[in-house]
């Protein structure tokens, strides 16, 4: 999604941005790396990586859904960062998760509860 802030006019550009994504559609995918189903197998842990085309890097992200739900890219994520493919995902129970990452790239999101699980990170190499 492109968010260009203008004075005045801001509000009319971003309709209209909203209008055009509406019609062609998405810009970015994802591609699902690997996964790691929970103990009970009731829900999952996702890493992908984002592509959002030749002007912008690869992100990489991590989504966590429970059976039977329905994944949305653009907002179920509880972790994204840009740089490598270095993300590791292990649950260690049915509530909790842990994150594990190299300190590369830029971290964009990094959520420590989401729906009722709570998720720890280690930055690898610590």
């Amino acid at each position: 999604m492109l968010l260009v802030v203008i004075v005045g006019g801001g509000f009319l550009l971003y309709r209209e941005i909203k209008k055009l994504e509406a019609v062609l559609g998405d810009p970015c995918s994802q591609e699902e790396l690997r996964s790691a189903q929970s103990p009970s197998g009731m829900s999952k842990a996702s890493v992908f990586r984002v592509n959002c085309g030749a002007t912008t890097g690869f992100a990489y992200s991590v989504s966590l859904i429970g059976e039977g739900e329905k994944i949305d890219l653009k907002t179920d994520y509880i972790f994204s960062k840009s740089g490598l493919d270095d993300i590791g995902v292990t649950w260690k129970n049915d509530d909790e998760i842990a994150v594990t990452y190299e300190n590369t790239g830029r971290v964009f999101r990094k959520a420590v509860v989401w729906r009722g699980y709570d998720i720890t990170y280690e930055i690898a190499g610590k």
